[in-house]
């Protein structure tokens, strides 16, 4: 007797993929379909005879509809303000995306212009990482204005405290590092509890940009790229989230320093983001690792790809005694 397995993640064809969008949307004949990259999302190349796109299939139970519709809205938003973004194009009946029942649940397709170019993490420049940091700050300053059709906001202390039990069993093997977690964990929640929304101001953010989420093209045009985590948050989570993968991903320092360069040259940080930013260094790698532990049975250790449990508990420990925790 064969057995039934439950799905976590499933591959939709490549194939099927194509037609699918050929069905959607207003396209050219001659479709091709390959797939990209399997991670959060799943991501293919779509091609037709004279144009090129990319297309996402959300992870089911990732992100809800309205998340997906959030992140689509503001691209939208964002093209129209001037910001160098790839949004996605509208299907014949002018929805953002469309949506087809997997085995393990109900998951959002939908197709974006290509962007061109290659990562900023192919080609570091201190001269781009400055106009990196520029971008960022003029989407916090158009972001202002965006009124999406339903808020999403996003939650750094929920995220690391929901998921601590399961950081704690991945480390269970590792002596006294389960302890160190919670050690870490509950002041680091009482802190950023405490974070005064007066002095250190939110608003819509991209929620995780670095050296991977944008192209650089060949005529030096700057697309910022994976908005998927976008929600409304702290302008100096969008910053450090940058400054915590650059350091993660072992670059150099200067790239960091000349992205808050140039963010600072057009919004330069209150007193109070200044002296939070040891606090908001130890949310993003917090977030990560929670992250990559409550998806490791679905995408595997890809989240952690960069660095091991040993790394994180030094830098953790480093950042935690910079911000006063521990």
């Amino acid at each position: 007797m064969s057995e039934h397995f439950k799905i976590t993640h499933s591959v939709l064809d490549n194939n099927w993929v194509g037609a699918a969008c050929a069905q959607y949307y207003d396209l050219e004949a001659n479709l091709y379909c390959e797939l990209l990259h399997r991670g959060m999302n799943d991501v293919y190349m779509l091609r037709t005879s004279s144009t090129q796109y990319a297309v996402r299939a959300w992870r089911a139970n990732w992100r809800t509809m309205d998340d997906v519709a959030y992140e689509l809205e503001y691209l939208d938003f964002l093209r129209d303000s001037g910001i160098g973004v790839a949004p996605a194009i509208r299907t014949k009946d002018g929805r953002h995306y469309f949506t087809v029942e997997a085995p393990e649940g109900p998951r959002a397709l939908a197709v974006f212009e290509w962007a061109p170019g290659r990562k900023f993490s192919e080609n570091m420049d201190e001269d781009v990482a400055i106009s990196l940091g520029q971008i960022m700050a003029d989407i916090h300053d158009v972001s202002v204005n965006f009124e999406p059709t339903k808020m999403r906001r996003t939650n750094h202390v929920s995220v690391i405290e929901e998921n601590l039990p399961l950081v704690q069993r991945m480390v269970s093997d590792r002596p006294g590092e389960a302890e160190f977690y919670s050690n870490v964990v509950v002041p680091f929640v009482e802190a950023f509890e405490q974070v005064d929304l007066q002095a250190v101001p939110m608003g819509a953010c991209h929620g995780d940009f670095h050296l991977y989420n944008v192209h650089i093209a060949s005529d030096g045009n700057i697309i910022f790229l994976d908005f998927d985590n976008a929600g409304w948050d702290y302008y100096l989570s969008d910053v450090m989230s940058f400054v915590w993968i650059n350091e993660y991903c072992g670059q150099l320092p200067v790239y960091a320093q000349r992205f808050v360069e140039g963010y600072e040259s057009k919004r330069p940080f209150s007193d109070a983001e200044r002296a939070h930013i040891p606090l908001f260094m130890l949310a993003m790698e917090l977030r990560q690792i929670a992250e990559s532990v409550r998806h490791v049975n679905t995408v595997g250790h890809a989240l952690l790809r960069f660095q091991d449990l040993d790394w994180f508990a030094r830098s953790i420990r480093r950042h935690a005694e910079e911000a006063g925790i521990v």
